[in-house]
C-alpha cells in the first residue's frame, strides 16, 4: 500500500493535471459543446474517465481484501463511501495529493476514536458527517461565483392549452383519473381478506408518502437528497419515544436544572417551543449564509448545534427516558409530532444547503443518512437501550387500528390522499411557482421579490414533514421495528430515489406508481425470478434509457396526443385584436403611486460603490445618481464593469460603499428585499425560468402584488382567491404585450427576442419604481432591436419608473437616454448628455475608437416614437 497508493496518486496528478488529456477532461466537464468546437470528443473523454474510476475501484478493493487476511468476501458499503467522499472533499474535489493526505488523516482519526471510544458505535460516521458539512461549505464558497443555471431533474410536462381548459372534462381529467385510482385502491381490501395483504398494501402506501417528499424536494426544488429515509427514520423513532413517554432532565452530574415528567399537554408545547427556537436559529443562520457574509460563522453555528445534540445523547444531560411511568401520547399525536420533528431536522439540514446544490448536496444528505443509521438511530433516548422499538396503533374513532390491518391500510390511504390533494394544490399556487422558480433561476426570482431562503426552506420543511408522516406510518405497519435493520437504511434512501424516478420525478402520481413498481411487484409476486430484475438497479437503468420521464411520461404522452387531436378538430380561432389600452393590471400596487426620494432628490444613488473579485477591481468607487423619471444609460467596452455595477446595485454580489433607493439605505439588504422596496432588474441572458410557462412566469412576478400565504394555500382556504386574480391579471398583461399565442409555451421553447418581451412583461407585473435593464437587446436581431426603444419607453411611461440601461446598441441608448455614464476598467470616466458623449474625446478613445463608421452610426437619427417621449430633446 505504501508503494501503490503514492504511485497512483502521483500518476493521476500528472495525467489529469499536466497533460493535454487532463485539459480535455476539464474542458469537457466545463462546457461540452464548446469542447466539441475545439476538436475534443466529450464521449471519449467521459468513457476514459469512467474507465479510470473503475480501475481505481478495483485496485482499492484488492488492496482492502489483501489487508483483511480472510477468505470471506470483502464488503464495500456506505461507510466506505462516506470515508472516500470526505477524503475527496479535503482535496476540494480537484486535488489528488490533498485527497490522499485527507484519507490518511481520516484513517488516523478513525483509529484514535476506535481505541478511545470503543463502546460508541457509529461515532466515526457521525464526526465524518460534521467534517463533510464543513468541507462542503468551503467548496460551495469557492464555487459561489460560478454562474447559476437551471438545475432540474423532472421531465418537462406540456401545459394544457388555455383554450382546452374551457372544456369541463379536460379541466377535470386529473381528478377523474385520481378518482378511478382511489376507487380501485379502496375496493381491493374488500375483495381480499388476508391480513398480510393489507399489511403489504399499507407498506406500499407509506413508501409512496416518502416518495412524495422526494418529488417535492428533488423534483420541484431541484435539491438532490440521498438521505430522505433518514428523516423518515428519525420521525418514526420520535413517535416511538413519545409513545413510550418522555421526562425532562436537564443538568450536569448531580446538579439538575429540570427533573420531571412531561405530561400529555406539556409534550406538544415543549416540542413546539423547541421547533420554533430551532427554526428561528436555522433561518438566522441561513440569512447569513445567503448574504455571503459570515459563512464560516454560520456553518460553525450549525456544527455547534450538532455537537450539542451529540453531547445530549452522549452524556447524562437533556431529554432521556423516565425511571417511573411517564405520560404517553396516542398514535395520531405521535404521527403529527414525529412528522413535525422530521420537518425541523430537515430545515436544519436545509440551512446548509442554501448555497449548495447538485453533487455537494447529494454528498451532504448521503453523509447524514449514513451517520443517522450508524449513530443517531441507536441513541438510548430513541431506543431505550433495545434494538427494536414500538409504535402502538391506538384506535381512531371508527377505525380499529390496533389489531386490524385492513383499517390501518384505509387510514394510511386516507393520509396519502389528503397529502396528495393539499400538496398538489400547493404546486398550482404562488408557493409552488416560487419553489420551482428559485430552482430554475435564483437571481431572477429574487428580482421578482421572491425570497430564495424562504422557498428553499419551505421545500425542505414540507418534504421533511411528508417523509416523517411516511416514516411513522411505515414504522407502525408492524408496530415493532428495528430502525437499523430495515426500512430506514441508506439503501432504502437510494431505493426511495429510484421509486420517484421510475414513477416520474416531477409528478405526485409518479410517486405512487413508482412505489407500486419497486415495492409492490416483489410483494405481489415474491417467487417470480424476473420481478427482482425489473425492480433492481438494472431495471432502473433500462427505464431511464427508454423512458427518462418515468412511467407517467407514457400517460402524459397519451394525454398530449389526445389534446392535439382535439385542437385540430376545433374551429380556428379568430384573429386576435391588438390590445392598446393599458389593462387594469398596470395600475401600480398600493404604496407605489408616489415614489419617495433620497436626500439629494434622486430615487437611486450609489456612493463609492466598489466590487472586487480576488485581487481584481471590477467596479471601483462608482457614484451614480438617477432622478425620478430619468433614463440613465451605461456604456463601455466589454469588461468595463457595467453588469457588475447593476449586480452591486441589486445586491447580487458583495460590495463596499452605499446604495440608496427611494429614500432608504439598502446596502445591507438581499436582492429580494431590494426588489420589494421598488428595484427591478432584467438580466443579460434573459434565461428566466426554462421549465415554467409564460403564464406561470408572469403569475410568479405578480407575487409582488399578491403574496401567497403558505398555510392559506396549503389548506385550500377561501382566502386563496387572489390566485384567481393573479391568473386574470397575467392574462391581461400577456395580451397587452402581444404574447397571447405563447401563453402556454415553456420559456425554454421561446426565441431570445420573445424571452426579452416576457422579461419586460414581468417588470410590468412587479411594477418597480427603478428598473435596471442589462442589455435588453442582446441576442436580438437588428430589426427586432429597433422596436425595443419605443417598447422600453412605453413601459417607463406606464410605470412612471426610472430606468438604468446597459446597452451596446449606440443608436438605441443614445435615443432613449437623458444622461449617460461611460465606464472603463470599472470606473466612470465621463458623464453627460447623449450629445456631449458623442463628441467627448475620452468616450471616442475608450468606446467608439477611431473608426469613423462607428462614430457616424452612434449619431443615427432617433425614431419618431422616441421623440414623442415627454422631455425628449
Amino acid at each position: 500500500m505504501l508503494v501503490v497508493v503514492p504511485l497512483i496518486t502521483v500518476g493521476l496528478w500528472w495525467l489529469l493535471g499536466h497533460t493535454a488529456f487532463g485539459d480535455a477532461v476539464r474542458a469537457s466537464a466545463t462546457n461540452a459543446d464548446l469542447a466539441r468546437l475545439t476538436g475534443i470528443n466529450p464521449k471519449f473523454v467521459s468513457s476514459a474517465v469512467w474507465s479510470i474510476a473503475g480501475f481505481l475501484s478495483v485496485v482499492a478493493v484488492l488492496l482492502t481484501a489483501s489487508n483483511a487476511g480472510t477468505t470471506d468476501l470483502i464488503r464495500i458499503g456506505p461507510d466506505t463511501l462516506l470515508r472516500g467522499m470526505a477524503a475527496a472533499l479535503v482535496g476540494g474535489m480537484v486535488s489528488f495529493p490533498r485527497a490522499a493526505v485527507g484519507a490518511i488523516a481520516i484513517g488516523v482519526l478513525e483509529r484514535v476514536l476506535f481505541f478511545n471510544f470503543t463502546s460508541e458505535t457509529g461515532l466515526v460516521q457521525f464526526l465524518l458527517f460534521v467534517v463533510v458539512l464543513l468541507l462542503v461549505a468551503r467548496v460551495s464558497k469557492r464555487d459561489a461565483q460560478v454562474a447559476s443555471e437551471s438545475f432540474q431533474f423532472a421531465p418537462r410536462i406540456a401545459a394544457v392549452p388555455e383554450r382546452l381548459r374551457q372544456i369541463w372534462w379536460v379541466r377535470q381529467l386529473p381528478r377523474l383519473i385520481a378518482g378511478v385510482a382511489f376507487a380501485i385502491a379502496a375496493t381491493m381490501p374488500l375483495l381480499f381478506d388476508e391480513s398480510a395483504r393489507h399489511q403489504t398494501w399499507a407498506t406500499i402506501v407509506a413508501f409512496a408518502l416518502c416518495a412524495v417528499s422526494v418529488v417535492v424536494l428533488t423534483g420541484w426544488a431541484g435539491q438532490l437528497s440521498l438521505g430522505q429515509m433518514a428523516f423518515a427514520g428519525l420521525a418514526a423513532l420520535a413517535a416511538a419515544t413519545l409513545s413510550r413517554g418522555v421526562s425532562m432532565n436537564v443538568g450536569w452530574h448531580d446538579t439538575r436544572i429540570v427533573d420531571g415528567e412531561l405530561g400529555p399537554v406539556a409534550i406538544p408545547l415543549f416540542l413546539l417551543l423547541g421547533a420554533l427556537i430551532g427554526s428561528a436559529v436555522a433561518i438566522l443562520i441561513g440569512i447569513g449564509v445567503v448574504r455571503g457574509r459570515g459563512v464560516a460563522l454560520s456553518i460553525g453555528a450549525v456544527v455547534v448545534l450538532i455537537v450539542a445534540m451529540f453531547a445530549i445523547f452522549r452524556w447524562d444531560t437533556g431529554l432521556h427516558l423516565s425511571d417511573g411511568d411517564p405520560a404517553t401520547m396516542s398514535f395520531p399525536w405521535t404521527l403529527l409530532v414525529g412528522a413535525g420533528f422530521a420537518g425541523l431536522i430537515a430545515v436544519i439540514v436545509g440551512v446548509g444547503a442554501l448555497r449548495v446544490r447538485g453533487l455537494l448536496l447529494a454528498i451532504s444528505t448521503l453523509a447524514f443518512a449514513i451517520s443517522a443509521q450508524a449513530y443517531l438511530f441507536d441513541r438510548r433516548f430513541f431506543t431505550g437501550g433495545s434494538s427494536t422499538v414500538q409504535i402502538p396503533r391506538s384506535d381512531l374513532g371508527p377505525w380499529e387500528l390496533t389489531h386490524r390491518n385492513r383499517a390501518y391500510y384505509y387510514f394510511t390511504l386516507a393520509v396519502l390522499v389528503v397529502v396528495l390533494l393539499l400538496v398538489g394544490h400547493l404546486r398550482r399556487t404562488g408557493i409552488g411557482r416560487a419553489i420551482v422558480g428559485v430552482r430554475e433561476n435564483e437571481n431572477a426570482a429574487a428580482a421578482m421579490t421572491v425570497s430564495p431562503v424562504r422557498a428553499k426552506l419551505t421545500a425542505f420543511a414540507l418534504a421533511g414533514f411528508i417523509g416523517g408522516l411516511g416514516g411513522v406510518l411505515l414504522g407502525a405497519v408492524n408496530t415493532t421495528f428495528g430502525p437499523s435493520q430495515r426500512y430506514f437504511l441508506v439503501e432504502d434512501s437510494l431505493r426511495l430515489v429510484s421509486i420517484a424516478v421510475i414513477g416520474g420525478l416531477g409528478s405526485l402520481s409518479g410517486a405512487v406508481v413508482g412505489s407500486l413498481w419497486v415495492v409492490g411487484l416483489p410483494a405481489f409476486w415474491p417467487g417470480n425470478e424476473l420481478v427482482p430484475l425489473f425492480t433492481s438497479s438494472i431495471g432502473l437503468l433500462v427505464i431511464l434509457l427508454y423512458i427518462p420521464g418515468g412511467f407517467v411520461q407514457i400517460g402524459y404522452f397519451a394525454r398530449d396526443s389526445l389534446f392535439r387531436w382535439m385542437e385540430r378538430r376545433l374551429p380556428a380561432l379568430p384573429a386576435a385584436k391588438a390590445v392598446t389600452a393599458p389593462p387594469v393590471s398596470l395600475q401600480p400596487p398600493d404604496g407605489v403611486a408616489t415614489a419617495a426620494r433620497n436626500v439629494d432628490g434622486s430615487v437611486l444613488a450609489t456612493d463609492d460603490l466598489t466590487v472586487t473579485f480576488g485581487g481584481l477591481v471590477a467596479v471601483g468607487d462608482v457614484s451614480l445618481r438617477a432622478a425620478p423619471g430619468e433614463v440613465i444609460g451605461l456604456i463601455g467596452n466589454n469588461g468595463a464593469g457595467k453588469s457588475t455595477l447593476l449586480n452591486a446595485i441589486g445586491g447580487y454580489v458583495p460590495s463596499r460603499g452605499r446604495v440608496h433607493l427611494l429614500g432608504r439605505d439598502v446596502s445591507g439588504k438581499p436582492p429580494h428585499a431590494r426588489a420589494r422596496l421598488g428595484l427591478g432588474r432584467t438580466f443579460q441572458s434573459a434565461t428566466l425560468y426554462p421549465e415554467l410557462t409564460v403564464r406561470e412566469t408572469v403569475q410568479l412576478a405578480l407575487e409582488a402584488r399578491h403574496r401567497s400565504s403558505f398555510w392559506v394555500s396549503l389548506a385550500w382556504l377561501p382566502a386563496v382567491r387572489p390566485e384567481r386574480t393573479n391568473r386574470a391579471q397575467a392574462a391581461e398583461l400577456i395580451d397587452f404585450m402581444g404574447l397571447g399565442r405563447y401563453g402556454d409555451r415553456y420559456i425554454a421553447e421561446l426565441s431570445t427576442g420573445t424571452r426579452r418581451i416576457v422579461e419586460l412583461t414581468t417588470m410590468l407585473a412587479v411594477a418597480p419604481r427603478v428598473i435596471c435593464l442589462d442589455e435588453p437587446t442582446a441576442g436580438v436581431a437588428q430589426r427586432e432591436a429597433e422596436a425595443f426603444g419605443p417598447l422600453i419607453l412605453r413601459i417607463q411611461r406606464e410605470l412612471a419608473a426610472t430606468l438604468v440601461v446597459v446597452e451596446h446598441d449606440l443608436p438605441l441608448i443614445m435615443s432613449i437616454s437623458d444622461r449617460i455614464y461611460c465606464l472603463e476598467a470599472g470606473q466612470v470616466i465621463v458623464e453627460g448628455t447623449p450629445e456631449a458623449m458623442r463628441v467627448d474625446p475620452q468616450v471616442i478613445a475608450s468606446y467608439l475608437g477611431t473608426d469613423e463608421r462607428a462614430i457616424a452610426r452612434s449619431d443615427a437619427s432617433r425614431t419618431p416614437e422616441a421623440m414623442t417621449r415627454p422631455g425628449a430633446r
